[in-house]
């Protein structure tokens, strides 16, 4: 029995020094394994890219622009948590600049087209997605990403360099080149033919983004150019005759608005004038590589060959058969007059010193007012007049008023007079311009 306790007592003995690793300190069985660092890497979708010499803005599939991927992971593989912040840097920023996703929130500024020289983003499935746009300035450049280790606590980095080379030289997707834009106004309506002094010849030429012509695009495909005149009453387009059509000569065909055909990246169009003034041509295209929206526009002026002052007048009214009043007839005259320049075209609406002002003044010819006949109007300052003698204003040439018969009967003479010097009878009439009327 005494043999027996001796060997347990030597068996427990030696499971306590077994468990106490050999009687050892203990510590370092106790000390923490010490986090392993993340990793950050960053991928370009390109390395080398263009110099944008056009400054072309930031568009979806630019040769201009390459997608940068940062890869940020746990020693194990696994992704950060979202949401983690990852920066990004560029150290040069004559070579490009770097932007990152539109976030639809921030309606007041598109954070892909914005330019940066250092951005943040946050990740998503261990994921952050900027992008990198080249400059006009050929060169490398190194971006930076760097971001805090939610392992260890510590800033990581990572590096990348992109190339830029020489690009194409400065061009536009879209120009719009006509021959002249000022031209005399088709005042007697003549013909269309090639070299008329009416027409100007227009050239659109359509590049892709890298600056190589359009070798051909449709617009019955959704292709070509839309292009419009506005407003049409001072002009009109034409394209070239398609030789395919036979019962139509498009060059004679005037248009307001309409698509047109681009072959080896050009189009020809032919602006038409008509009436003095201003008309704009606006022309649209859609980029076939990046789908961006494109849109130039020309100012074609229609000289006026005579100064925009009165020089003669008409009545636009026939007088009809008019009754004394509670005679069961018509007793009012609603006329109106035409203020012409001289060329057809009506005055402009008269204004002195920014206000509008009178250049019409009506009166009644006829002896003595007891039969009651008046004359209405609104005068420039919208105070509506009344009487025997009444001064009103024109709006694009045309001045109106209304006739009020009284008690007499026969023939009565209404006159209209405008001012020649000036278009105002409000300063009172110095070359006076006349017609009359008679009721």
């Amino acid at each position: 029995m005494k043999a027996l306790r001796l060997m347990l007592s030597v068996l427990t003995a030696g499971a306590l020094m077994v468990g106490c690793g050999g009687g050892g300190s203990g510590e370092d069985a106790f000390r923490p394994t010490e986090p392993r660092q993340s990793t950050l890497t960053i991928t370009p979708v390109s390395g080398s890219l263009p110099s944008n010499r056009s400054g072309i803005a930031p568009e979806p599939n630019s040769p201009f622009t390459t997608q940068l991927n940062v890869r940020f992971t746990r020693a194990d593989g696994s992704a950060v948590p979202d949401g983690t912040t990852v920066q990004m840097r560029i150290d040069n920023v004559a070579i490009g600049g770097l932007s990152i996703l539109d976030d639809p929130e921030t309606t007041d500024i598109n954070e892909f087209t914005t330019l940066f020289g250092v951005i943040f983003t946050e990740t998503s499935g261990g994921q952050a997605t900027f992008f990198f746009h080249s400059g006009p300035v050929p060169g490398t450049a190194v971006l930076t990403a760097s971001g805090v280790d939610p392992a260890t606590g510590s800033t990581i980095t990572a590096n990348v360099t992109v190339t830029v080379t020489v690009g194409p030289e400065p061009f536009q997707r879209l120009t719009v080149e006509p021959v002249r834009t000022v031209l005399p106004p088709n005042q007697f309506g003549v013909s269309p033919f090639l070299g008329s002094p009416f027409i100007s010849e227009v050239t659109v030429t359509r590049r892709r983004i890298d600056g190589s012509l359009i070798s051909a695009s449709n617009a019955d495909d959704g292709g070509g150019i839309g292009v419009s005149i506005n407003p049409v009453a001072s002009g009109a387009f034409s394209t070239l005759d398609d030789a395919e059509t036979d019962d139509v000569n498009e060059f004679l065909l005037l248009l307001g608005q309409g698509p047109v055909d681009v072959v080896a990246g050009k189009a020809t169009l032919f602006f038409h004038s008509f009436s003095p003034g201003q008309s704009v041509m606006t022309v649209t295209a859609v980029d076939p590589d990046t789908g961006a929206n494109l849109s130039q526009q020309v100012t074609f002026t229609i000289t006026d060959s005579a100064p925009a002052l009165p020089s003669q007048l008409a009545y636009l009214t026939e007088a009809p058969p008019l009754y004394v009043p509670e005679s069961g007839g018509n007793a009012n005259y609603a006329f109106q007059l035409f203020v012409d320049t001289g060329n057809g075209q009506g005055v402009p609406d008269p204004i002195a010193a920014g206000v509008a002002v009178n250049n019409v003044q009506f009166e009644i010819l006829s002896d003595g007012a007891a039969g009651g006949e008046t004359l209405t109007a609104v005068a420039a300052n919208g105070a509506n007049v009344e009487g025997r003698v009444i001064q009103t204003r024109s709006f694009a040439g045309i001045a109106s008023g209304v006739f009020r018969a009284g008690t007499r009967q026969g023939t009565i003479a209404v006159r209209a007079t405008a001012d020649r010097r000036d278009n105002n009878v409000d300063n009172g009439i110095q070359d006076p311009v006349i017609t009359q009327q008679s009721l």
